[in-house]
């Protein structure tokens, strides 16, 4: 489960980096050179998210049915951070 969290992480910071890269190629496209909009060719992840979060969640299920200390971690992890929210 921490490699596949982990990767989680990573795919989605990198989502992340190319929107706010994009956002700034359509800013400067718009207003000042319309080239630069060439540049927001992007590295859409939603399917390598969207199957990172399948696998998350199908371990942890896994864990849950199989009473593993994990399960109860990982739920602890979730109440801190809607609790830090």
């Amino acid at each position: 489960m921490m490699r596949v969290s982990a990767k989680v992480r990573e795919v989605a910071g990198a989502q992340k980096k190319q929107s706010n890269s994009d956002a700034w190629a359509l800013g400067v496209g718009l207003v000042l050179f319309w080239p630069a909009l060439f540049f927001m060719v992007g590295g859409d992840q939603k399917e390598e998210l969207s199957r990172l979060k399948g696998e998350y969640d199908a371990l942890q299920q896994a864990a849950i049915q199989k009473k593993c200390p994990v399960a109860q971690e990982i739920e602890d992890a979730k109440s801190q951070a809607k609790a830090a929210k």
